[in-house]
């Protein structure tokens, strides 16, 4: 490098200050992080793993301070008071007194340090750009292994199990990359003055600023028709470069990273035994106000298996993401039902299932819808359960109860009750829906639709009207017919008959006897019904070319009648309509066909 860039360029700035700060946050090592190449051993305790810095080190970090401040930045030097700090700290037992009063000092230095971390290749441990797949675990390993300050500090504050630090280190750095960036009273801590300190003004930050303030510097100049400077415009040409494999490390790749080494630490925590530190770092996360962090968490979270952890987050961030997430085509609405059940939130839970039901523009299939039903059955039951008023509960409507079917429920028993009410007769119909899908689709019914009528079929909750008329009534489904009738409660005894007089003679016709009696009282039970089209033929003595099973004496239609009007009459009598089972017309048709048996069979 020649003085003319190591002066003039951020480049040659930044290439010396990875240099010392390698001498200094190499001299640290972590109990899980790998060795790094290219820096010397430093001195070790031997107590619980930790690593003391030597008195070498002190006086290398104080002499940098000292006479290379400007390139060993106040952020350098605050990485390695922290780095001190937190291994004196291991020295000590758990739980002792003096071992977090270090660890309390570590986190505040290292805290005051992150806010200096705006070298995007130093945080990340690369000078090049590369693709946005990678793991975030890999991100993390190559930071420590090329010796990120941040990884290395998030490394050493883990095996403190100062969680809390972790997290405010990471998001303190990703606000010098474009994360939202914390309050400044969060960090304050004492630090003693050092060398460096009595620096001229002209000479403070003279290459240690962030780059934003950078940027803003050159758009200052150029609004004012002044020329910037070298460094400014070398780093403002670089900003705007587009992201490219192979480019240079972009504050994106910097950001990522900060993530990356978070996101890492908080699935060893969660993959591990320690639950009650994994609870309290996702605890210190939902307090940050940084949206794109937090939606970067909820996927990760998501993306890990580890949905029953987000699901207990109680977060407004994360109830917003999810309703967000519930207009997709994914089945993202069964999450946000997960995550009102899981908060106790019963009413809100009803309402979503119930919207996702009766939605007619989602693409569900009918499974689907009933299972929404079912589900929205039980959480306004459970709703019902929770509340000791009488006369209101807690349910919060305001988001969505404008958006079911134009419905607003209001926030009583009454009103939850009435719900469960229009669930349930919802449900009874979608169900005697799938009942005639089923049918149509084991028989050559199908045909008999076109492709939108069956789509309508399949995939949406049809009115009950359109229901009977378009669908069980020209399908020749009589018993979904007398359903749908005890369903609405719809009493009309001819259309009850009818419907059961073609049920009867479904199971017998086309028939063919060789008496007239028969004859005679099979035309007449046909007058009036929906079959009145099949034949009923008189045989004389010979019975050539007859099947046995198509012959009334043969009685091969008894028992499969009287299967049929067993079971249609278990599910119809004693539900509310047993007008819908009429029992004086059936035993008479009945007693007349045994009647005619008896006298075959005489």
């Amino acid at each position: 490098i020649t003085y003319s860039q190591l002066v003039q360029t951020r480049e040659g700035q930044g290439r010396i200050e990875n240099l010392l700060n390698s001498l200094v946050s190499g001299s640290f090592q972590s109990e899980s992080s790998p060795p790094s190449s290219g820096i010397a051993s430093p001195q070790y305790n031997g107590q619980n793993g930790a690593e003391l810095p030597s008195a070498e080190a002190d006086r290398l970090a104080e002499l940098l301070a000292s006479q290379c401040y400007m390139y060993f930045s106040s952020g350098s030097r605050l990485t390695y008071l922290g780095f001190r700090s937190a291994l004196a700290a291991k020295a000590y037992p758990t739980a002792n007194t003096r071992r977090i009063s270090l660890t309390n000092q570590a986190s505040g230095y290292l805290r005051r340090a992150a806010r200096h971390w705006y070298n995007a290749p130093l945080v990340t441990g690369r000078i090049l750009h590369t693709e946005d797949m990678e793991s975030y675990d890999k991100i993390t390993k190559r930071a420590m292994e090329y010796g990120s300050p941040l990884a290395r500090a998030a490394a050493v504050l883990m095996d403190l199990e100062d969680v809390g630090a972790v997290v405010d280190l990471c998001l303190a750095t990703a606000s010098n990359f474009g994360g939202r960036r914390q309050s400044e009273s969060e960090f304050d801590v004492e630090v003693e003055s050092g060398p460096g300190d009595g620096i001229l003004s002209w000479e403070r930050d003279l290459y240690h600023r962030h780059q934003q303030d950078v940027r803003s510097n050159k758009e200052k100049s150029m609004s004012n028709g002044t020329t910037p400077s070298v460094q400014s415009r070398s780093s403002g040409s670089r900003a705007t470069r587009p992201i490219v494999s192979g480019a240079d490390v972009t504050a994106r790749d910097a950001l990522r990273t900060c993530h990356a080494i978070l996101f890492h630490h908080l699935t060893r925590l969660l993959s591990s035994s320690q639950n009650l530190l994994a609870e309290r770092m996702i605890s210190v996360c939902t307090f940050s106000t940084d949206e794109n962090f937090l939606h970067s968490l909820f996927r990760h979270l998501q993306n890990t298996n580890h949905e029953e952890t987000l699901l207990r987050i109680d977060s407004p961030h994360l109830e917003a993401w999810l309703h967000e997430k519930n207009t997709q085509a994914d089945g993202s609405h069964f999450l946000l039902w997960r995550y009102y059940t899981v908060q106790k939130r019963y009413a809100l839970a009803g309402e979503v299932m119930w919207k996702c039901a009766s939605d007619s523009g989602n693409d569900v299939t009918l499974d689907e819808r009933i299972e929404c039903l079912t589900r929205a059955n039980n959480s306004y039951t459970a709703a019902l359960a929770q509340s000791t008023d009488e006369k209101s509960i807690s349910y919060d409507s305001s988001r969505l109860a404008k958006q079911v079917n134009g419905l607003v429920l209001p926030a009583t028993r009454d009103g939850i009750q009435r719900m469960l009410i229009q669930i349930n007769e919802t449900l009874e119909v979608a169900s005697l829906q799938r009942r005639i899908l089923h049918t149509v689709s084991s028989s050559s019914n199908h045909q008999d639709l076109d492709d939108s009528a069956f789509k309508k079929l399949t995939h949406s909750l049809i009115p009950v009207s359109d229901l009977y008329n378009e669908y069980s009534g020209p399908l020749c489904h009589y018993d979904v017919c007398l359903l749908i009738m005890q369903s609405c409660h719809y009493h009309e005894v001819q259309t009850i008959e009818t419907l059961w007089k073609s049920i009867l003679l479904e199971e017998i016709l086309p028939i063919a006897t060789r008496s007239e009696a028969i004859k005679r009282f099979l035309e007449h039970l046909k007058a009036g019904s929906l079959l009145e089209h099949e034949s009923i033929s008189l045989l004389e003595s010979e019975t050539h070319g007859v099947q046995n099973d198509c012959i009334f004496e043969n009685g091969d239609w008894v028992p499969v009648l009287k299967s049929r009007v067993v079971n249609l009459g278990k599910e119809l009598y004693g539900k509310g309509a047993d007008y819908t089972f009429p029992l004086e017309f059936i035993v008479k048709t009945l007693e007349g066909l045994r009647r005619l048996c008896d006298s075959v069979s005489g």
